[in-house]
């Protein structure tokens, strides 16, 4: 958003707070963590006071807050953030929505850093349950989950369930590309 668009808008309206996350998940892909991180908590501190601790948008940056600090390695509060975004997203959008999943997904990660790969073992199971259901088989974002799942197997040294998972994915993944190159041809 441009600064006229800011001044216009205001700094606590949410196309300007949504244009604050976007421009925190710049800085940090730029390396520039310290930035990101402080405006990701001024965005979340704008959003929780105009839009409340449940709208989507507070959900969102709080979720994205807690993967910054995931990876700087600040385990402990990505991984508070991430339930509270997680248990926000279930109440306010449902247990399948695709924005809950990737609560889901995100908490998993943060759970697999910290060792607890059971915890994120059950949450990668329910994750791709949902995604197969709803988004099919050969989804990025299913063969996403299915891959982090064959990764938290092989943590806990259940190498044949990884691999036979890992195989699974791989050809969802082969379906994909053939997929997708006879879209290209269609162009």
């Amino acid at each position: 958003m441009s600064f006229r668009g800011r001044a216009q808008l205001g700094e606590t309206h949410p196309d300007t707070l949504a244009s604050k996350n976007n421009l925190a998940s710049v800085l940090e892909a730029q390396g520039r963590s310290e930035e990101a991180e402080a405006l990701q908590r001024k965005e979340l501190e704008s959003c929780r006071a105009r839009l409340g601790e449940t709208h989507p948008e507070t959900l969102t940056s709080m979720s994205n807050l807690a993967m910054l600090l995931e990876d700087q390695g600040r385990n402990e509060e990505a991984e508070a953030l991430a339930r509270q975004a997680l248990e926000g997203r279930r109440a306010k959008l449902g247990e399948t929505h695709p924005d809950t999943l990737a609560s889901m997904q995100s908490l998993s990660s943060i759970l697999q850093e910290k060792g607890s790969y059971e915890e994120a073992e059950q949450l990668l199971r329910q994750t791709v349950k949902a995604r197969r259901s709803k988004l099919g088989e050969t989804h990025e974002d299913t063969l996403m989950s299915m891959h982090s799942l064959a990764i938290v197997l092989e943590e806990q040294e259940r190498y044949e369930e990884a691999v036979a998972l890992l195989h699974q994915t791989l050809e969802g993944r082969r379906r994909l590309s053939l997929q997708r190159g006879v879209e290209w041809g269609r162009r």
